[in-house]
């Protein structure tokens, strides 16, 4: 590698407050509510806006998924989401989100204002300020979501909708399932040793 980029920090783009980007999720299922959507906003947001409230038990898979993802501990907030007494939440236990909740509403009450202005931005911002991100209030306010034509595969006789470039995860799935087309599957027995070495 040239000297320039063994001394570039490739962490900076994976984790912590440099890494990410203007959150979109928001904006993008907004958008294809509003273009596709039958239900009313607040129909849909009212069972998962209970659910973070009342809380979820903490199952195994997701207490080994925070065990196993150190750059929780590492951060403030979401240690005090995921710990307690210095272990992750323990199986079993009732795992409650007021925080998740309120932000829930604050879109069910004011779309995308809910979440690109106010309270709920300038918690992101001065998240960001604090620890070294780049974020600005102008970000939040200018996001747009970008409809992009998707790309488009066939598996088993069913063709495949997904994400194009510049995400990589559309092609990895059309790749994987290009892969697997090649196996009978249906053929072998569930969970026979053949399909955990497809997994």
């Amino acid at each position: 590698l040239p000297k320039e980029l063994q001394l570039v920090d490739f962490d900076i783009v994976k984790k912590g407050y440099k890494a990410p980007a203007v959150p979109g999720t928001v904006a993008g299922l907004l958008d294809a509510h509003k273009k596709f959507g039958k239900l009313p906003l607040k129909d849909i947001l009212e069972p998962v806006i209970n659910q973070a409230t009342n809380g979820i038990e903490v199952t195994y898979d997701l207490h080994k998924a925070i065990e196993s993802s150190p750059q929780l501990k590492e951060d403030s907030e979401s240690y005090r989401i995921y710990y307690k007494d210095d272990s992750p939440i323990p199986i079993g236990s009732l795992m409650q989100r007021p925080d998740l909740a309120k932000t829930l509403k604050a879109i069910s009450n004011n779309g995308k204002a809910g979440s690109y202005s106010g309270e709920i931005a300038d918690a992101f911002i001065h998240s960001m300020n604090e620890n070294g991100g780049f974020f600005s209030k102008e970000d939040f306010i200018n996001y747009k979501a970008r409809i992009s034509e998707p790309i488009i595969g066939s598996y088993r006789d069913n063709l495949v909708f997904t994400a194009g470039p510049p995400s990589g995860g559309g092609v990895t799935l059309l790749t994987a399932l290009n892969f697997l087309s090649f196996f009978k599957i249906e053929k072998e027995e569930s969970m026979s040793s053949g399909d955990i070495d497809l997994a």
